[in-house]
């Protein structure tokens, strides 16, 4: 005899099976992004970013900087990555560690772009790493403010950040500008600082996380950025701008631009083509440059602070033994009028190596910026002017100045 049907059995069975019903598209859904996602994930372990170079951030009063308190890992073009920290003033140091915005010790501030940052060496074997080794650090500090892609601008409201929104206190600012740093004005001609604080909460975590871990999420705001820049340099007529200057764009590290042997080499050769120089766009870099430096040079003379400007050759005014540059006319006339302190370098980086041993010997594989040799002779070009401003400030010799 067949027993009745249990009714309890036949709702269960109705629940079970309108619970997939119900969320037939949903499941659906699911089914076709996870392996959507889980291949994004995939593919940014192995093209994405990842954490590398990750203590970069952009700034909403000085474009980009560093993120502060970091112990990270840097690298850049073919050399290995290395260590890298932050100060809680988010500038480059030998370690992560909280820096007092007073101090009773005599406190000098680098700044510059990608070489004075020291890109591809360790910061201790940087020039800026190297001269603080050569002070007493319970007279001396030395702090370097510099990263990749500065110019005049940026160094002025970077600065005055520092002084001004932080309240650091300063006794001296060594600048080096870079030859690069007049086509740099022209890309930063548009960029209006804002006095709202640096986004750290929510919407830049969500960002820096999916930059870690979406390839799709990185690649399109890469891609989104380099249109932004792309535009903005249409608007300047292609007959008075080099064709060669859209090639640059930057908000993150562009290792592609910069390991192109011709736009390496282009980016410097303003001060020795006639055409380039008596262009519209240099000579509003150079207008620009002057501009600015000229605020940071009033800036640090209303607070005290002893200002020097240091230039450096690139590797094509070595190749043309361009001694007497026009960067170092431009910057020597330019510290004459101020009153400020100069550095030349030309002539203590300018030999007689034949130009693809000095870069073998001097010069990062695959790239242009200096490797730790380099940098110790740049340290030993710029440690004489360290000694005297001490001097000069009246700092105990003995003490302040440690026996190379």
């Amino acid at each position: 005899m067949q027993s009745a049907p249990n009714p309890h059995d036949r709702n269960d069975r109705k629940t079970r099976a309108t619970v997939f019903e119900r969320h037939t598209k949903l499941i659906r859904v699911l089914l076709v992004l996870l392996p959507i996602l889980a291949l994004d994930c995939g593919a940014s372990l192995v093209l994405g970013p990842g954490t590398l170079n990750d203590f970069r951030s952009r700034h909403p009063y000085f474009h980009h900087g560093l993120l502060s308190n970091r112990e990270a890992i840097a690298a850049w073009g073919d050399g290995e990555p290395d260590p890298i920290f932050t100060n809680s003033l988010g500038l480059l140091d030998r370690a992560a560690r909280q820096v007092p915005l007073e101090s009773s010790k005599h406190r000098i501030l680098f700044i510059g772009d990608s070489y004075t940052e020291g890109l591809g060496v360790p910061y201790d074997e940087t020039f800026v790493g190297l001269i603080s080794q050569r002070v007493d650090p319970n007279e001396v500090e030395i702090l370097n403010a510099a990263v990749l892609s500065y110019s005049p601008t940026l160094y002025y409201l970077n600065t005055r950040y520092l002084i001004e929104r932080q309240d650091l206190q300063l006794d001296e600012l060594y600048v080096f500008i870079d030859i690069s740093d007049i086509q740099d004005e022209i890309l930063y001609s548009d960029f209006v600082p804002s006095e709202r604080a640096p986004n750290r909460g929510l919407v830049e975590r969500i960002h820096r996380h999916l930059t870690r871990h979406s390839f799709a999420y990185w690649a399109i705001e890469r891609l989104r950025r380099h249109q932004q820049i792309q535009r903005r340099m249409q608007r300047y007529n292609a007959q008075v701008y080099p064709p060669w200057l859209n090639y640059f764009w930057h908000d993150d590290v562009n290792e592609e631009a910069y390991s192109d042997p011709d736009f390496v080499q282009i980016r410097a050769f303003w001060t020795l083509s006639d055409q380039l120089i008596r262009s519209k766009w240099t000579q509003r870099g150079i207008q620009s440059a002057g501009k600015h430096m000229d605020k940071l040079v009033r800036l640090c003379r209303e607070r005290g602070i002893r200002v020097t400007i240091g230039v450096y050759p690139w590797t094509v005014q070595i190749a043309e033994h361009d001694i007497d540059s026009l960067q170092v006319r431009l910057w020597r006339d330019f510290a004459e009028k101020h009153d400020v302190g100069f550095i030349d370098l030309f002539p203590n980086l300018i030999g007689e190596l034949p130009i693809a041993e000095f870069e073998a010997r001097y010069v990062l594989p695959g790239d242009a910026h200096w490797n730790a040799e380099r940098n110790r002779l740049v340290a030993d070009g710029v440690w004489p002017h360290i000694a005297n401003g001490l001097r000069a400030a009246n700092d105990p010799a003995p003490t302040a100045l440690r026996p190379r």
